[in-house]
């Protein structure tokens, strides 16, 4: 499954500069829109999914206007390329778990992506494309899932060699932790198991575990407390793997995102206590 975001990907901002500086008189804004997709970078983009067999899940932030949405769907769908859905939109200002308000739109699209593996998830394998630092935002939950273009090439070569050499690494990571069995693992992955990476067929077939290569190194980082705990490669793979509070976003009781409280005049006025 690849997590698909269009400006800086499927165009260039110096192709999108030079079309949106010199419109022609009498061009429609679809044509500019139309345009605005490299014929060249779809391509690309559609070889590398029928390569992988994947699907897609619109993140851009194409999704939130209509006619935009719309022409990039179609354009999509001309190439055989099978949209599964779209992430939602996190307006800034929520609040997350750990009480902070999301200002960063690079984490707003963290949390959105994460928010769908949650829902929807598992899956076989996820892997983002964007033009956006998510890296710096969701550090190892990220770890082997983001490939960064750059927003002045778009979806290169390079780039799609990547996104299948990440896919390859978490095909092998697919199976359970060391240590687990594989008949206590099944059950797990056998419930519903999202459309994604080569799927096909039975749940069974997605469940069935793969060998960890030797030659792969054990990423660790540190936890708040400063002990060494082991990158949660697997988030949205493995439906045991929980998100911190910092990427999980607080509802109130009727399920819309909570905002920050505002301080009243007297609290201002005397000080918080």
């Amino acid at each position: 499954m690849i997590f698909l975001d269009v400006d800086g990907v499927l165009n260039t901002h110096y192709h999108g500069r030079s079309l949106l500086g010199q419109r022609r008189p009498g061009m429609s804004m679809e044509e500019v829109i139309r345009a605005d997709l490299h014929e060249v970078l779809v391509r690309r983009f559609a070889r590398l999914c029928e390569q992988l067999k994947c699907v897609v899940v619109l993140s851009s932030a194409w999704r939130l206007n209509d006619e935009h949405r719309e022409i990039l769907l179609q354009k999509l769908e001309s190439y055989d390329i099978d949209v599964v859905g779209e992430t939602i939109s996190l307006p800034m200002g929520i609040v997350t778990q750990d009480k902070k308000q999301l200002t960063s739109r690079e984490k707003g699209r963290c949390i959105e992506i994460l928010y769908w593996l949650k829902q929807h998830g598992p899956v076989s394998n996820w892997v983002v494309i964007d033009d956006m630092d998510l890296w710096t935002h969701a550090g190892p939950y990220f770890y082997d899932h983001v490939v960064q273009t750059k927003s002045l090439f778009g979806l290169t070569e390079a780039d799609a060699d990547e996104v299948g050499r990440c896919m390859t690494s978490l095909n092998h990571l697919r199976s359970t932790h060391r240590g687990e069995s594989t008949e206590k693992a099944q059950p797990k992955s056998s419930k519903r198991v999202t459309k994604g990476l080569g799927q096909s067929g039975s749940a069974n077939n997605h469940a069935a575990p793969t060998s960890v290569p030797q030659s792969r190194t054990a990423f660790q980082s540190r936890d708040s407390k400063g002990c060494m705990s082991k990158i949660p490669e697997l988030y949205g793979v493995n439906p045991d793997v929980e998100l911190p509070p910092s990427l999980t976003v607080l509802t109130t009781s009727d399920g819309s995102f909570a905002k920050p409280r505002r301080a009243s005049f007297l609290k201002l006025l005397f000080g918080f206590r």
